[in-house]
């Protein structure tokens, strides 16, 4: 399983309304140790169909987002974004371009009471998403947390460890999905930081990495 931190960066065109991303995993499933890029693009409008990429220089799609019911009474329960309903139905059409198809869980949206849903149940979650990945033959999982009150050193009061939350959850995943199956997050970039709380990704890829 390997893990991936991606550095965001925005396209001159508007196209398609997406944010793109370059991702350089030397260790990406069949890559060899010579890194080569990886033009990464996250879709989550249907202001333009997903079968528009084809034939365009993308590596990976991900699909955005798939997020957690925060009134399922403490259940897991994974809310994928209606807008997906149609991209979902063209992942074999993806993957015939030789593109990797990936689905993002999170996103700047996801509420601190949705995410206290899966708090010390990573591992149910985690099955969840398996289930999720396999059901429509995805590649993998793109982790996009975004609660900072949740990563700063201490947390919030009121809040939890989502350092502790992402190393676990991370570590569920890698054990439920396949071997060939790719597990990145999306840090943004202060949680790099050592200055920013200590860099709490830093301690994250530490414990979950590679």
């Amino acid at each position: 399983m390997n893990l991936g931190v991606r550095q965001f960066v925005r396209p001159n065109s508007p196209r398609l309304l997406l944010l793109v991303t370059l991702l350089a995993i030397a260790g990406w499933p069949g890559a060899s140790h010579a890194a080569k890029p990886r033009y990464v693009v996250y879709y989550n409008s249907d202001a333009s169909p997903v079968h528009d990429l084809i034939g365009l220089p993308y590596t990976h799609v991900i699909f955005s987002f798939v997020t957690l019911d925060s009134k399922s009474d403490n259940r897991i329960a994974l809310v994928v974004e209606p807008k997906l309903s149609a991209a979902l139905q063209e992942v074999d059409r993806l993957k015939a371009d030789g593109k990797k198809v990936l689905i993002s869980f999170g996103g700047g949206d996801m509420t601190l009471e949705a995410y206290q849903t899966a708090v010390g149940k990573e591992t149910e979650l985690a099955l969840k998403m398996a289930e999720l990945i396999e059901r429509h033959d995805l590649d993998g999982v793109d982790l996009d947390y975004e609660l900072t009150e949740t990563l700063m050193s201490p947390p919030h009061s009121g809040t939890f460890d989502g350092r502790a939350f992402l190393i676990n959850l991370t570590h569920a995943l890698n054990e439920r999905l396949p071997e060939s199956a790719a597990i990145t997050h999306a840090p943004q970039a202060p949680y790099l930081d050592p200055d920013w709380h200590q860099g709490p990704y830093l301690e994250i890829l530490q414990q979950a990495g590679n």
